[in-house]
């Protein structure tokens, strides 16, 4: 299964079985600008979560269709 945890941020705030996302490198898995293309394949992810993350984003339609691209049609979303 490929999980996402928007938004991880330094350990221990990372959630177990997650691959993170954040802008900054803390050792996550996935190192990038999520107001910008993202480098995940389409259809790839079943489920992501966030959590104190998406209320700072300006671009936030943006945010939510690539979240939409890449999350699998029976996937699931956490915010």
């Amino acid at each position: 299964m490929n999980k996402l945890n928007i938004g991880s941020g330094r350990e221990p705030k990372w959630k177990e079985g997650f691959d993170g996302v954040d802008i900054k490198d803390y050792g996550q898995k996935y190192v990038f600008n999520i107001e910008e293309e993202w480098p995940i394949e389409s259809d790839s992810i079943d489920e992501i979560f966030s959590s104190h993350c998406l209320e700072h984003i300006r671009k936030i339609n943006f945010v939510m269709k690539e979240i939409y691209r890449v999350l699998k049609k029976d996937g699931s979303v956490n915010i």
